[in-house]
């Protein structure tokens, strides 16, 4: 997905058929309806109902419209923030991060860095995946920390975080205890997930269906920590990615590895134009240090 899709797709929204959305986006009809068919690919969800030259939208494609409209709004408040630093002449590192490395993770590493860095500062914009590799690609950011894949270029992109995702279990119930989760174990079982546009949750549907097992998440969420609450107010396994669940699982909840594995990859993304010196070197460094002390907080199968 880039933001060509993201474009065509809002256009379409606005005019009602294919033709008008290409007279916003500068493509012909054919070539906006294929850009929409890739998406709707790529998602694994009808976004249109075609009827006589009118693209009629499902309830999908106004669900991803709300996050689209949060997206946009994101990134002109990166464009606002470069421009506020600049103009006030801040030399400080900027960092574009995705939600589930801000809550913890992100400020411990800038509290360490300040200790040996004390003179210089770090302004930490917290957004979503797409926003970030924006604000990569333009070089609002010095480092980015985001979910993959990417489609801009402009940057240069360092593996992060490899790791699985897990199922976060209350105590209490009868899958606790349990070495592994696989699909069949989570017939009938209330599941909390993300909404059908995050990435573990279109790979996990596509798990489940590949199992034959039917599981319709009847809580969603769009951040992680969110769902985690709710497994711990007892209402439902969560699958949470390991960053959420090595960060804030707390007690009443066991971690549990899923089989086979939903994949979360992070990427490190380092503007071409970014600024060098020994300053950002360190930041670097201590990234990697941390994250490897998180990754040994995840359970082993």
């Amino acid at each position: 997905m880039n933001l060509l899709h993201l474009e065509a797709f809002k256009a379409v929204m606005t005019t009602g058929t294919f033709s008008s959305a290409g007279k916003i986006v500068g493509r012909s009809q054919p070539s906006v309806s294929r850009i929409v068919d890739a998406l709707e690919n790529e998602l694994d969800v009808v976004l249109f109902e075609r009827r006589r030259g009118k693209a009629v939208p499902t309830d999908a494609a106004h669900e991803l419209l709300d996050e689209l409209e949060r997206i946009l709004v994101s990134m002109k408040k990166i464009k606002d923030f470069a421009s506020q630093t600049r103009a006030a002449g801040n030399d400080a590192i900027r960092i574009g991060v995705m939600p589930a490395l801000a809550t913890s993770f992100l400020p411990r590493v800038i509290a360490r860095f300040a200790r040996q860095f004390p003179d210089t500062g770090v302004a930490m914009n917290v957004r979503f995946t797409p926003t970030v590799e924006e604000g990569a690609a333009t070089q609002l950011f010095d480092i980015g920390l985001a979910e993959e894949p990417f489609h801009r270029t402009g940057f240069e992109t360092r593996a992060f975080i490899r790791a699985p995702c897990t199922i976060a279990v209350p105590s209490g119930h009868p899958l606790a205890e349990a070495r592994v989760i696989t699909p069949p174990d989570l017939r009938g079982v209330t599941l909390i997930s993300g909404t059908p546009f995050t990435a573990a949750r279109h790979l996990s549907d596509a798990i489940f269906r590949a199992a034959g097992v039917t599981v319709r998440p009847r809580f969603e969420t769009t951040l992680a920590l969110g769902g985690l609450a709710l497994v711990q107010n007892g209402m439902g396994l969560g699958l949470v990615d390991p960053v959420t669940a090595a960060e804030h699982v707390g007690a009443g909840v066991r971690l549990v590895p899923f089989r086979p594995e939903i994949p979360f990859n992070v990427g490190m993304l380092l503007p071409d134009r970014r600024r060098k010196g020994a300053a950002l070197d360190a930041l670097v460094a201590m990234l990697l240090s941390e994250r490897d002390d998180l990754l040994q907080k995840l359970p082993v199968p």
